[in-house]
C-alpha cells in the first residue's frame, strides 16, 4: 500500500468538544454525518456490485453456507460482547492510554476466545454429520461447513488486533481516516474475492476475500490512525469500570444476537441450503438499505447523544428532536419504496434462481419501519441505562422465538420472514413507556411522521413503472 497517505486530524478530547459553541459542534456533527453517509453509499454500492458478480459465479448453496458461517460468528461475537466500543465512547476516561490499552487487551483476548469457540463448534458439526444428525440437503448437513467455519474465523482473530485509535477517532467524530481505511480494505477484499471466484468457482473465494479485508484494515489502522501505540495492559480499575458498564451490555447482546439470528439458525435446519441462499440474498439487499443509514447510529449518534446526556436532559431532548426526523424520513420512506420495488429489483439484478427473493425482500421491508427506533436504544446506552436496552431485546427475542416456528409451520418461508420483520412491534409499548419515564417522549411526533411510508410507497410505484420502461 505504498504511497497511500491518510489525512491525520488531531482528535479533540471530549472536554474540548463540550466547550465548543453549539454552532461549531453542529458543524462537526454534520460533517461527520456527511462523511459517514457518503462512505456508506459507496460501500453498499461496492458490496452490491460484488454480490451480483459472485451470485453469477457461485451456486446459491454457497451463499447459504456463508450465511450460517456469518451467523455463527455474529452470535459468538455478541454473546461475548461487554460493550468495549461504547465503553470508550461513553466513559470520561475515553482518551486515557491506560483505559484504552486495557480495553484493547481485553479485545484481543476475546478474539482468541471466539476463534477457539468456532473451532469447537466446527468439531461438533463434523461429529453430527458423521452420525447423520442433520439432513444432508440442509446447510448444517454440508460436509464443507466445519472447515469453512474454522478458516473464516481467522478474520475475527485478525480484527481483534484493530487499534483502539479506531474507536477514539469515532468518539471524537474524526471519521475521515476510518472511512478511507474501510473503503480501501473493502475494495481489496472484493477484488480478491472476485478473482478467486472467477478462477475457482469455490466458496473459498468468499472466505479469503473477507480475511484479506480484515488483515488490511487492521494493519492500516495501526499504521495511519493518529493516537497511542497499543500495548498489552490489564488495569484493575479500568476492568472494574468496563465490567460495571458492560454487564447489561452483555445481557442485551445475548438477547439481541439470538433475536437477530434465530431465523438463520432455525431455517438452516428446516430448509434446503439453496432456499437458505435465496433468503440470504433477500436479507443482504435489505441490510444494504438498512446499513446506508444505520451506520450513522454507530458513528455519529452515540458520541453526540453521550455528550448531550452528560451535559443535561434538556440538551439531550433538543438533540433528539433535531436529529430524529432525517432518520425517520429515510427509514419510513425507504420502507415504502422497497415494498413497491422489491420484486423489480431482484428481477433486474439476479437470474431466475433467485427470483423468490423479491417477495421476501418486500416482507423484510416492514422491518425498516421499526429499525428507526434503534435511536431509542442508542439513547439508553448514551445515558448509561444499558439495562433498558436489555429489556427491549429480551421482549424481541421472546416474540420471534414464538412467531418464527408458528408462522413457518403454517405459511412456510414467507411466514418465517414475516416473523422476522414484524417481531419488533412487541417492543414498542415498553419503548414508549421508558421514553416517557425519561421525559423524552413526543407522542404527537410519533404519529405525525407515519404518512412518510405511503409517500415512499407511491414513489416506489413510480420507480416500478420507470424500471419497466427502461428494461422493456
Amino acid at each position: 500500500m505504498q504511497g497511500v497517505h491518510l489525512v491525520r486530524i488531531d482528535a479533540l478530547s471530549t472536554a474540548k468538544l463540550a466547550s465548543l459553541p453549539n454552532r461549531l459542534i453542529h458543524g462537526r456533527i454534520f460533517q461527520a454525518a456527511g462523511i459517514t453517509m457518503g462512505a456508506q453509499v459507496v460501500s453498499q454500492l461496492v458490496r452490491l456490485g460484488g454480490n451480483l458478480i459472485m451470485a453469477r459465479l457461485l451456486a446459491p448453496e454457497m451463499f447459504g453456507l456463508m450465511s450460517i458461517v456469518f451467523t455463527t460468528q455474529m452470535i459468538l461475537a455478541l454473546l461475548s460482547d461487554i460493550g468495549l466500543r461504547p465503553a470508550i465512547i461513553q466513559s470520561q476516561r475515553g482518551d486515557d492510554p491506560v483505559f484504552l490499552n486495557t480495553v484493547w487487551t481485553v479485545q484481543v483476548l476475546r478474539g482468541g476466545g471466539l476463534f477457539v469457540a468456532c473451532v469447537l463448534i466446527a468439531l461438533g458439526l463434523h461429529v453430527a454429520n458423521l452420525f447423520d444428525l442433520f439432513d444432508p440437503k440442509s446447510a448444517f448437513g454440508s460436509p464443507q461447513l466445519p472447515l469453512v467455519l474454522v478458516v473464516a474465523s481467522l478474520a475475527g482473530v485478525i480484527s481483534s488486533f484493530q487499534t483502539s485509535n479506531y474507536v477514539t477517532a469515532n468518539r471524537n467524530l474524526n471519521l475521515r481516516g476510518i472511512v478511507v481505511i474501510d473503503m480501501i480494505s473493502q475494495v481489496a477484499g472484493l477484488l480478491i474475492m472476485v478473482a478467486l471466484g472467477f478462477l475457482t468457482r469455490s466458496i473459498w473465494s468468499l472466505v479469503l476475500g473477507g480475511t484479506v479485508a480484515a488483515a488490511l484494515s487492521t494493519w492500516m489502522g495501526h499504521k495511519y490512525l493518529p493516537g497511542i501505540a497499543n500495548r498489552f495492559l490489564l488495569n484493575r480499575e479500568v476492568l472494574a469500570e468496563v465490567s460495571r458498564f458492560g454487564i447489561w451490555i452483555l445481557v442485551s447482546s445475548i438477547t439481541y444476537v439470538l433475536a437477530l439470528n434465530l431465523d438463520r439458525i432455525y431455517l438452516g435446519a428446516a430448509i434446503t441450503a439453496s432456499a437458505l441462499g435465496v433468503y440470504a440474498i433477500a436479507l443482504s439487499l435489505y441490510q444494504a438499505v438498512d446499513m446506508l443509514i444505520s451506520k450513522l447510529f454507530e458513528a455519529v449518534l452515540l458520541p453526540v447523544l453521550s455528550e448531550a446526556s452528560r451535559a443535561s436532559r434538556d440538551r439531550l431532548r433538543a438533540e433528539l428532536a433535531r436529529l430524529r426526523p432525517p432518520f425517520d424520513v429515510w427509514y419510513l420512506g425507504t420502507a415504502g419504496m422497497l415494498y413497491a420495488l422489491g420484486p423489480s429489483i431482484v428481477h433486474i439484478l439476479y437470474d431466475q434462481r433467485y427470483q423468490d427473493a423479491g417477495t421476501l425482500l418486500q416482507i423484510l421491508s416492514f422491518g425498516l419501519i421499526f429499525t428507526r427506533y434503534n435511536v431509542f436504544n442508542t439513547t439508553y446506552v448514551a445515558m448509561g441505562k444499558s439495562d433498558y436496552q436489555a429489556a427491549i431485546n429480551f421482549i424481541r427475542l421472546g416474540t420471534i422465538a414464538v412467531l418464527l416456528p408458528v408462522l413457518f409451520h403454517f405459511y412456510g418461508l414467507e411466514g418465517a420472514t414475516y416473523a422476522v420483520a414484524l417481531s419488533p412491534i412487541a417492543t414498542m409499548p415498553l419503548h414508549f413507556w421508558l421514553f416517557r419515564k425519561l421525559g423524552l417522549l413526543d407522542l404527537k411526533y410519533e404519529f405525525l411522521i407515519l404518512p412518510v411510508w405511503p409517500l415512499g410507497y407511491l414513489a416506489g410505484l413510480v420507480g416500478v413503472r420507470f424500471l419497466a420502461l427502461i428494461t422493456g
